[in-house]
């Protein structure tokens, strides 16, 4: 969003969590970006409703991989909703 530091999400994780006194982003900079994902977060789940009414097909629900599918284990747990026949309606 705008005037929210490109790489906040990174600065984040870098906090420690030991309970080190740390400078967080200023609460407006932080509710912009809660509300800029909830709002990603809700367009989403908005295309998938239009997807799912346009097709008349059941969707199958996957994974979310943060860092990516690399490997045969990642790759087994992101394929098995294809292959179990789970599906959301």
């Amino acid at each position: 969003p705008p005037g929210v530091p490109g790489d906040l999400d990174r600065r984040l994780r870098e906090i420690p969590t030991d309970g080190s006194p740390v400078a967080l982003p200023a609460p407006p900079v932080l509710a912009t970006c809660a509300g800029y994902l909830r709002a990603r977060h809700e367009l989403n789940a908005g295309y998938v409703e239009q997807i799912r009414r346009d097709c008349g097909q059941p969707l199958v629900v996957l994974p979310y991989c943060a860092g990516g599918v690399s490997g045969a284990d990642a790759l087994a747990a992101f394929a098995e909703p294809l292959l179990d026949g789970t599906i959301a309606s």
